[in-house]
């Protein structure tokens, strides 16, 4: 069956008349930099799920070494520093089954 929610894989779109529409994107761990820390994500992003979860593994990594190098927080020009987290549930649709593993560290 066709599913126009997956038009990025289904050359079947441009066969039907649409077209390839460049849009802006946005890295999950940025979203949670600009709107604050999350508890819970849904994570529906059809086949850019893995990315989504890299930039938060990549964002949560760099973050720890700040925290290692900085002795964990402190004042930054008179204001307290705010912590990023990660979300601390995520929701999925994982493509690749066998990675979802490797985030229960």
């Amino acid at each position: 069956p066709q599913r126009p929610e997956q038009s990025k894989a289904l050359s079947w779109i441009a066969l039907d008349g649409g077209e390839e529409v460049s849009v802006r994107t946005v890295r999950c761990a940025d979203l949670l930099r600009v709107y604050g820390e999350a508890v819970y994500m849904k994570v529906d992003v059809e086949f850019n799920t893995i990315d989504c979860l890299a930039s938060l593994a990549a964002e949560a990594e760099a973050q720890a070494g700040q925290q290692e190098e900085t002795g964990g927080g402190g004042e930054f020009e008179g204001k307290t520093s705010r912590t990023w987290r990660p979300p601390k549930y995520l929701s999925l649709e994982v493509e690749a089954v066998h990675l979802a593993g490797l985030f229960y560290k």
